[in-house]
């Protein structure tokens, strides 16, 4: 494969023995393959990525080949409408956690949001579904409907902890939902 960088996007090419001809897209870390008309996801750690880059870097795939793609409500997001009392307070004792991580640890670069969300999940026996603590973070956000992703990438740690202050006074209320078109 010989590197041929277009844009943020680096672009390879290769031939593979059983798939003929793949061009490889890589950006943020995130590996995508193009192989005749399909995009695939080649087998790759996440750990550190954002979700939100290999997003991105999906859309670029699909529209290197014309697939129409659209972003959705997260199908999730439609079903919780408020939270049981025990899960409101096992998803706000992991947020708690976060915070503290993230008010010592939190970086943009090496250990940002989802990291500090992620410690503290594993930390907490996973007791809620990680999905639930991004969800409840996304419906914290400043501006409805923004993105996670982006959010992080701005901050400050001051602002990191003031979002999940708010998601923390969330659970309180009972109120994590985020009808949202951001995956991330």
């Amino acid at each position: 494969m010989n590197p041929n960088p277009i844009g943020d996007i680096a672009v390879t090419q290769a031939d593979h023995p059983k798939r003929g001809h793949v061009t490889r897209l890589t950006w943020h870390g995130w590996h995508v393959d193009i192989d005749d008309q399909s995009v695939s996801v080649p087998t790759q750690p996440s750990d550190g990525k954002n979700i939100e880059a290999l997003a991105t870097l999906l859309n670029a795939a699909y529209r290197t080949l014309n697939i129409p793609t659209a972003r959705r409500h997260w199908p999730a997001a439609a079903v919780w409408s408020g939270l049981s009392e025990p899960l409101a307070a096992a998803t706000e004792t992991i947020l708690r956690a976060a915070r503290d991580l993230a008010a010592t640890q939190w970086s943009l670069r090496s250990f940002d949001i989802y990291a500090c969300t992620r410690q503290a999940w594993l930390e907490t026996n996973q007791r809620v579904p990680h999905a639930l603590l991004i969800t409840t973070l996304r419906a914290a956000l400043p501006q409805p409907g923004a993105s996670l992703a982006e959010y992080n990438d701005t901050a400050t740690r001051t602002a990191i902890l003031a979002l999940y202050d708010r998601a923390i006074e969330l659970c309180r209320a009972g109120h994590t939902v985020s009808r949202t078109t951001r995956i991330a």
